[in-house]
C-alpha cells in the first residue's frame, strides 16, 4: 500500500510542523486537491502517532480555507488566526495530557 505524507519538520519538542506547500496560497506546480490533502493528512497522522510524535501544528493560508473542515474531522482545533492565516493544532500523544501552549485569549493595548 502506498502512503503519502505531508511535508513537515519535527521540532525540539517532538511535535510536527506541517510545511507542505498545499497549505499556502502560492503553490508551485499543480495544487493538491482537497481529497488528496485529506488522504495525505490521515496517512501522516497515522505515521506520526506510530513515531511517537506529540503535537501537530497546521498553518493554513486564508486562501486555503476549504481545508479547515478536513482538519477538524482529523482532530485539529483552532489555535490562533490573523487576516492571512489560521493556525490549527492537534495533540496525538495518547499517553499524556496536551502540552501545547494555548492560543492568545485577549489583546492589551
Amino acid at each position: 500500500m502506498f502512503f503519502s505524507m505531508l511535508l513537515h519538520k519535527v521540532n525540539v519538542y517532538n511535535s510536527v510542523e506541517i510545511t507542505d506547500e498545499c497549505t499556502r496560497g502560492t503553490v508551485r506546480g499543480a495544487p493538491l486537491e482537497t481529497a488528496e490533502f485529506e488522504k495525505n493528512l490521515w496517512d501522516s497522522l497515522r505515521i506520526w502517532k506510530q513515531e511517537g510524535r506529540k503535537g501537530i501544528w497546521l498553518k493554513l493560508d486564508s486562501s486555503k480555507s476549504e481545508l479547515i473542515p478536513i482538519a477538524i474531522r482529523a482532530g485539529f482545533q483552532f489555535h490562533s488566526c490573523s487576516p492571512t492565516h489560521v493556525m490549527m493544532t492537534a495533540w496525538v500523544a495518547t499517553d499524556m495530557a496536551n502540552k501545547l501552549p494555548p492560543g492568545p485569549a485577549h489583546f492589551i493595548g
